[in-house]
Order: C-alpha cells, then sequence, then structure tokens
C-alpha cells in the first residue's frame, strides 16, 4: 500500500455513507478522487447513486476540507486499450470512415479517410504516490490539527481523473480488491 502524509482536500457525506479524498496532479490541472464506501456493501449503492451532479455536489468547495490526512491506498496500475470505430459508427459518425468523408478542415488530399482510431489509457498509484503533490502551503483554511486524519483504501472504492478547469472526467474506475 502507498501511504503519504500531507494536506490533501477532503469530504465525509454522511448521507451517502461515503469519504471522497482529492489528490492533486503536479500540474494542479488534473486531480484524482477517491469515493470510499463506509462499507464494502455500500459500493453497489453508490454505483447506483452516482452522477454527475451528485460528484458536483459531494465534492463543491463547501462539502470538500483542506485537512491533514495519512493516506493509504493500494498499489495499482491500470492501462486500457479501445478501438474506437465500432463505438463512433454507433453513435452517427459513420462518415469519418467512407471514402466519401469530408475532412477538407484537416487535410487538402482528396479521398482521405479514418482507418483506425485507438483510445489508450494508463493510470499506476505506487509509492511516489499518483504524481499527486500535497505540499501546499496554505495555512487559512486547513482545519487545525497536530493529528493526521487517516483515510485508509482497504475496501473497494471507486476513483476518477478529473480535469479541473473544465469538470469534465476523463478516467473512471472501480479499484475491488485491496
Amino acid at each position: 500500500m502507498m501511504c503519504q502524509n500531507s494536506t490533501f482536500k477532503v469530504a465525509e457525506v454522511t448521507e451517502e455513507k461515503i469519504k471522497i479524498l482529492e489528490l492533486p496532479y503536479a500540474s494542479g490541472e488534473l486531480s484524482m478522487l477517491v469515493l470510499l464506501p463506509d462499507d464494502v456493501s455500500d459500493l453497489e449503492k453508490l454505483e447506483d447513486k452516482i452522477s454527475f451532479e451528485k460528484l458536483k455536489e459531494w465534492t463543491s468547495p463547501n462539502v470538500m476540507e483542506r485537512k491533514r490526512v495519512k493516506v493509504y491506498l493500494p498499489r495499482m496500475k491500470m492501462e486500457e486499450k479501445i478501438k474506437l470505430p465500432a463505438v463512433l459508427k454507433a453513435l452517427g459518425m459513420t462518415d469519418l470512415f467512407s471514402p466519401s468523408a469530408d475532412l477538407s478542415g484537416i487535410s487538402s488530399q482528396k479521398s482521405l479517410k479514418i482507418s483506425e482510431a485507438i483510445h489508450k489509457a494508463y493510470m499506476e498509484v505506487n509509492e511516489e504516490g499518483t504524481e499527486a503533490t500535497g505540499s501546499e502551503e496554505v495555512t487559512a483554511d486547513i482545519k487545525r490539527s497536530s493529528e493526521f486524519e487517516e483515510f485508509k483504501a482497504d475496501r473497494p472504492f471507486l476513483f476518477l481523473i478529473k480535469h479541473n478547469p473544465t469538470d469534465i472526467i476523463l478516467f473512471f474506475g472501480k479499484y475491488c480488491s485491496p
């Protein structure tokens, strides 16, 4: 398990029986959010209930607090490669793959079409963290305590990577066997 002591944004959503941890990436533009149910049996309920609107509500600035936290996360590495033509065609983007595709906005070459499109995602959490930074010098809104609150992901949880300026979710996953 990865262990890190630092200051992070956390929330406890008691009515949903979950704890939320935000691990910012070094750039500051991305964050990993970990949604940890209080009990293993609450994961399915969380999956049924979660939506973009709920996620925004649970992670809003008036819910998330900066605290000193001792974080335990399992080491994990996820890599996924998905061929997109079937997905894009199902979404109605059939012209892109035909010889009659109009791609004049990106090339002057005639009869240009897309033959393959691949989406590849990679994420790793190891002893160094998830490239998370947590050593900011913010003192005004940090909950004061000499003790570290513990956030221990020792049971299944949901996680996501989001682009902070736009709130777009780039990666969403479920970790089942810590």
